[in-house]
């Protein structure tokens, strides 16, 4: 497995999901990217209370919304 990246840290920001069975969102803070191949795998922090139900949330083909946290991403775009 080889990981490869640019000069530039990774974003980190917000996975927010609405699963079918509620209307209530679930917000997933993106604590790290990173690439594999041409694939980005983004790491989370799953709180304590989804633990047993992430991967039926997460599973393939879920909808989500991501955000940047633009302050982070401005700061390295500025200054690479």
């Amino acid at each position: 497995m080889t990981w490869t990246g640019g000069g530039q840290p990774n974003d980190t920001g917000i996975f927010r999901i609405t699963p079918s069975s509620s209307s209530e969102p679930i917000e997933l803070q993106v604590v790290n990217v990173q690439r594999r191949g041409l694939s980005a795998v983004h790491h989370v922090k799953i709180p304590k209370e989804l633990k047993e139900s992430i991967e039926e949330i997460l599973k393939p083909g879920v909808k989500l919304d991501m955000q940047v946290e633009w302050e982070r991403r401005w700061d390295h775009v500025s200054i690479h």
